[in-house]
């Protein structure tokens, strides 16, 4: 269920938790939205996982972005 890319898995998790609140797996802390998308813009490796359900929510989160 984990999406790699290119063959390896990536560098940030960012899972969803109710009431919309973003955590950031790699530096224990939330974060916000516009802090997630800044780091996707920077070309840093992450996925957004729901993290009541597992399922991938990165392009959904971000389709906005573009």
């Amino acid at each position: 269920m984990k999406r790699r890319i290119g063959g390896r898995a990536p560098a940030m998790v960012i899972k969803r938790y109710n009431g919309r609140r973003l955590y950031n797996t790699a530096t224990l802390g939330y974060v916000t939205l516009d802090e997630v998308r800044a780091l996707a813009e920077d070309g840093v490796d992450l996925v957004v996982y729901d993290a009541g359900t597992g399922e991938d929510i990165t392009q959904a989160l971000l389709l906005p972005l573009q």
